[in-house]
């Protein structure tokens, strides 16, 4: 029985995965009616994909679909709150210019992911480009969760960890929902599953990650899958 549910869970994933394409076009309009609630990621290289993982494959899309929401992937890959990245703008800037918005009516969560790229940053320009991303996502999608995803790491980048603290309490002073990924590659056993540089994970290292990041929205009761 169980592994008939496996086999029947990840064929539901994978139909709402079909799906993701023609939704992440990032023209700032809706092709069609969701059939579920939409989540708009704005996000970096982990729910875009590096090498062998695509769109479709990140642990981002795969949890959000399992989760229940239509994946609206925005943002690039390479980007943070304040770095932009081969032509692409900066979280801030991108949501100053319209480049991540949607018709709010057809959309239940926001999931603003990363901050990695902006290592290179002082913490209080991270933390004041930050308040002023999620003010903007605040005033756009009134009424739809919000919540902050940190920089995935191991927990042995010192960085990547104060990113994580920076983030949460941006997001606790801004009354949003926060997971901090800077232990989930211990956590969840991803050792092995990234690449040589230690921050992009393989095809494999996603969707051991999938499970996982449902299991966290399920616990902040972010899930649409009851």
């Amino acid at each position: 029985m169980a592994a008939t549910g496996v086999v029947l869970m990840g064929l539901l994933v994978g139909v709402l995965l079909g799906r993701i394409e023609a939704w992440s076009a990032g023209q700032g309009t809706l092709r069609f009616a969701p059939e579920r609630p939409a989540a708009v990621v704005i996000g970096d290289s982990q729910a875009h994909g590096a090498g062998e993982a695509q769109l479709r494959e990140t642990w981002v899309s795969q949890g959000l679909a399992g989760a229940g929401y239509e994946p609206v992937v925005l943002g690039e890959a390479g980007t943070g709150f304040l770095k932009s990245y081969g032509g692409s703008p900066s979280y801030l800037e991108g949501l100053r210019q319209g480049a991540y918005t949607l018709p709010p009516e057809d959309v239940s969560l926001v999931v603003v992911e990363g901050g990695g790229n902006d290592e290179d940053y002082p913490d209080e320009r991270i933390g004041e480009a930050a308040h002023a991303s999620l003010d903007l996502v605040k005033e756009h999608y009134q009424g739809a969760d919000i919540v902050v995803v940190g920089p995935l790491d191991s927990g042995d980048d010192p960085r990547r960890v104060r990113i994580n603290e920076l983030l949460a309490q941006v997001a606790e002073q801004e009354d949003v929902f926060f997971l901090d990924a800077s232990r989930w590659g211990q956590q969840y056993q991803l050792d092995g599953l990234f690449y040589e540089d230690g921050v992009h994970l393989t095809e494999a290292g996603h969707q051991r990650l999938t499970g996982p990041f449902i299991t966290q929205l399920e616990a902040l009761g972010l899930a649409r899958t009851g």
